[in-house]
């Protein structure tokens, strides 16, 4: 009896062994498949990063590409009035933006889409005339653009002849400082810093890359004559 119960147990011994082996050889492509799913997944995520490094900066750059196509637009517009008045006017400059309005009725070509205060106009009053300057001169609709002869009315910047000045393709006409950095103040003021967007008198579009600042609005270096 002593015997059989030994042999018994060498025999169970020998079918838990076996069953251990069976379990073993059935996880095994378990563990094998679980390993290259893992593989699989680090080597997804490795072309997801790639293809982000590419594809973001792109992104980015199309961006800026589109805000500048949008920006320089709505100036070109404006532009294209104020040649007009200069040509219905024996080449003299529009005395403002609001003047232009003649020849481009659409307030939203005046307004940048980058400009915190298109939206702010107090009840009963009007928006300043030239977003550069101090002045007492309103308009009833938001001009986010300044405008190079309000700057030389105004005193703060001296210049050619206008009829020179116009062919001058190196001086600024029209000019963005919202599409740089803003720090919106009130009422109607700001600090800018970074770029700003200009037309110049030959109809160009010309990007000033970085102005420094932050600084107050309305420097006209920065706004017509800075390179």
């Amino acid at each position: 009896m002593t015997v059989s119960f030994k042999v018994g147990n060498v025999l169970l011994g020998l079918v838990e062994i076996n069953a251990g082996s069976v379990k073993e050889q059935k996880m095994s492509p378990i563990l094998r498949r679980k390993g290259s799913i893992q593989k699989e997944a680090l080597l997804a995520l490795a072309i997801v990063t790639a293809a982000a490094a590419i594809l973001i900066p792109i992104a980015k750059r199309s961006s800026g590409n589109s805000l500048l196509l949008n920006e320089s637009g709505r100036m070109r517009k404006v532009y294209v009035a104020l040649t007009l008045y200069e040509e219905q006017f024996d080449q003299q400059p529009a005395p403002n933006l609001l003047a232009a309005s003649v020849y481009d009725p659409n307030q939203a070509d005046y307004a940048s889409g980058l400009d915190p205060f298109v939206k702010s106009q107090p009840a009963g009053q009007g928006f300043p005339i030239d977003p550069g300057l101090d002045g007492s001169e309103k308009s009833p609709f938001r001009i986010s653009f300044s405008y190079l002869p309000n700057f030389v009315r105004a005193g703060k910047l001296s210049i050619k002849p206008w009829a020179e000045t116009r062919l001058d393709p190196k001086v600024g006409e029209l000019a963005d400082e919202w599409f740089g950095s803003v720090q919106a103040e009130e009422p109607y003021h700001a600090k800018v810093s970074g770029a700003l967007l200009r037309i110049n008198t030959d109809g160009a579009v010309y990007v000033l890359p970085d102005r420094g600042g932050p600084k107050s609005l309305g420097d006209p270096q920065d706004l017509f004559i800075k390179r």
